[in-house]
């Protein structure tokens, strides 16, 4: 531990308070028992129970289901057992190692998760449920293990702060020890008296080192969003700390400056993931409550930029009701995203729609939408789950959590989503990670068998934050037609590494949204390949598809979805399906979802139509279906035009420079005063 007995007695508290000097007056004094008791005893009293446990999620009474839960779940972490990214291990009799990795795969989430304590939590609320001190007991020697093992390393914590190679001091877990697994069972065993003198001292000390490190090392994206709430609890909820009303005034400062650092125009948060996105704006939210809790005061800016946040993932909210899962992203239900903020904009009635499932509130106001500043794109028929929504991302590359991913385009229709991006997998070292993360699981284009590599070859951290703060647009443009819907982007920050392969895609989207001859609505992808050496290259236009049964061509492949719903792809060069392949490239794999296990995934074909060429013209007609069978027989595309033939035998001729076919970017809007969807 840091922090000295002398040090804590002498500038960790606020001596001004009578009991605090008292406490520091006896320990100078010879007597640390008397400290300690008058010390743990104005703790006891003082704490603010009531305000704390009326705080939301801080709930101390449960159903009768929810406390056969926490009891089982309490007595597995008697038994020794934890379990951190679903991998357990068991420790028996809580003879902790809080630093050795025991996974196989030397997964390193393993062990900073184990140092979160969530488990701490537990205990508590089990103790609560039962009355129970062999939780106490439990709690007891947890806490005290690791404070023994894991010592403030403040040798090391200038340089290392951040570092991957610190088991339970980086940044990110002392910010979230510091929330509900530190701060709920301090309650809850500060008021039931449970705890000794020393131990309460003991505790408080690593507390305030806690304090110090997310004071003086706090780092950035939302690990600082993390790290300045639950730091904000402790400047809250303990004001015997000398430093306690400084900290207060530093957290809400960086909070008010990172709300504008971190959040673009209309609202999406930097990293451009949408499970992170709607991790920070919680945090926000977890700040809201505790300030009005203790009469701070929220500004109104604050405020409208957690609104914004929400509406902006409202704009591209897939027909299910879902968010698309962006980047390290989530899927999860907006009902649940929306039931949150209601309850601080409870006017707000599309929130309320998706809240009550559309039982109450009103539908939000549009359909085909776009992020301008961020590079999204949502093309939609309607808001109800069998619509037909695509999802064309031209955004920046987005920090931290990042995919190689420019240009990819999602599908729903008929109830199913059709094209996805591969999602989140665990972030450890494994090939389906290295894969994940690149261009081969998502719905773009590869050069050269390569993937693009914004990470490696683009300053991209300032490049967005840049973005961010000067208002900088995407290269996104669009155009929302009666017949026809188009957005359009480009990628140049080459593929590969070492010195990469510098060519540049551009890709155009066409919703067909009133369909085209015999056929329904759809979509037609254009996309052109100019490479800046002039040399031959190898174009793949990449999907990848789920594991549902497929039927290929030469030149197209069918998904079936099952329900009758079915996924087309039509191009006009050669087809290569990559289904579970290893060598040369790992591809072909999706992510099992729901699976409650970790690491696994499946083979699922990942069709590419590929040609060589120099400047390269591609067609890719996109189609879904519903009880009937894609009515496009072939497509070709030229540097100046394309053609669609249908099954009949007509045929449809389109100019690439057809007026119902321009769009127009958000910095030309601007300069001519048109609207940009904020």
């Amino acid at each position: 531990m840091m922090l000295t007995d002398k040090q804590f007695y002498k500038a960790a508290l606020d001596l001004r308070i009578p009991e605090m000097a008292e406490a520091s007056k006896l320990y100078f004094a010879g007597d640390e028992d008397g400290a300690a008791a008058v010390f743990a005893e104005y703790v006891r009293a003082h704490t603010d129970y009531a305000r704390y446990f009326a705080l939301p999620g801080n709930e101390t009474e449960f159903t009768t289901e929810a406390r056969d839960r926490i009891v089982a779940a309490a007595d597995r972490v008697l038994d020794g057992w934890f379990a951190p990214t679903g991998y357990a291990y068991q420790f028996r009799n809580l003879e902790m190692d809080w630093v050795t990795n025991r996974t196989p795969n030397h997964y390193g989430e393993w062990v900073w998760q184990l140092n979160r304590h969530p488990e701490f939590a537990v205990l508590a609320r089990a103790y609560l449920v039962t009355k129970d001190e062999k939780y106490v007991r439990a709690y007891e020697k947890l806490i005290e293990s690791w404070i023994d093992q894991e010592e403030f390393p403040i040798a090391d914590v200038a340089n290392r702060h951040g570092s991957y190679q610190m088991a339970g001091w980086r940044t990110i877990e002392s910010g979230i020890r510091m929330g509900e697994p530190w701060q709920y069972p301090i309650h809850v065993f500060l008021r039931a008296g449970c705890l000794s003198d020393a131990l309460i001292v003991k505790i408080f000390k690593s507390v305030w080192e806690h304090a110090f490190h997310l004071r003086n090392y706090c780092s950035s994206h939302n690990w600082l969003i993390i790290e300045l709430t639950e730091f904000l609890q402790i400047a809250c909820f303990y004001p015997f700390f000398e430093k306690a009303d400084e900290w207060r005034t530093f957290i809400f400062d960086r909070l008010l400056r990172e709300i504008d650092v971190q959040i673009y125009p209309e609202g999406f948060q930097y990293e451009l993931t949408t499970g992170y996105h709607f991790g920070v704006r919680d945090l926000y939210l977890d700040c809201v409550d505790i300030a009005r809790a203790y009469g701070i005061e929220v500004p109104q800016h604050l405020m409208e930029r957690l609104r914004a946040m929400t509406h902006a993932i409202v704009r591209i909210t897939q027909p299910d009701g879902h968010m698309p899962d962006l980047n390290d992203g989530s899927d999860a239900s907006m009902a649940a995203m929306c039931a949150r903020v209601l309850r601080y904009f409870p006017d707000d009635a599309v929130f309320r729609w998706f809240a009550s499932g559309g039982r109450e509130g009103e539908k939000p106001p549009y359909l085909s939408t776009v992020l301008p500043y961020v590079g999204h794109c949502a093309m939609r028929t309607g808001w109800d789950k069998d619509d037909i929504y695509a999802f064309f991302d031209s955004a920046y590359y987005g920090w931290g959590h990042a995919h190689e991913d420019k240009l990819s385009f999602n599908l729903s229709a008929y109830g199913k989503n059709l094209l996805t991006d591969g999602g989140q997998y665990e972030y450890d070292s494994s090939r389906m990670r290295q894969m994940i993360v690149m261009t081969r699981a998502h719905n773009t284009a590869l050069v050269d068998m390569q993937d693009q590599r914004r990470g490696a070859h683009t300053d991209f951290r300032s490049i967005e934050s840049r973005a961010v703060l000067e208002k900088i647009p995407s290269d996104l443009a669009w155009n929302f037609g009666e017949t026809y819907e188009c957005a359009a982007g480009s990628y140049d920050c080459g593929y590969g590494v070492d010195p990469g392969v510098f060519v540049t895609h551009h890709r155009k989207v066409i919703f067909f949204k009133k369909g085209l001859g015999m056929a329904k609505p759809f979509f037609v992808l254009l996309d052109t390949f100019t490479p800046k050496d002039g040399a031959e290259h190898l174009y793949e236009i990449h999907f990848q598809l789920g594991t549902e049964p497929t039927v290929e061509t030469e030149s197209s492949i069918t998904a079936d979805h099952g329900d009758g719903v079915t996924l087309t792809l039509i191009g006009d060069a050669p087809l290569i399906v990559h289904t579970a392949e290893k060598e040369p490239r790992y591809m072909g794999w999706r992510k099992r979802r729901q699976s409650g296990v970790d690491h696994e995934h499946s083979p699922a074909p990942a069709p590419c139509f590929t040609r060589k060429g120099r400047v390269e013209y591609f067609i890719t007609a996109v189609y879904p279906a519903k009880d009937e069978v894609c009515p496009i027989a072939k497509v070709a595309c030229g540097r100046d035009s394309f053609t669609l033939t249908m099954k009949d035998g007509e045929s449809f001729f389109f100019a690439k420079d057809d007026p119902a076919f321009a769009v127009m970017g958000t910095a030309e809007r601007l300069e001519k005063g048109l609207d940009i969807c904020l």
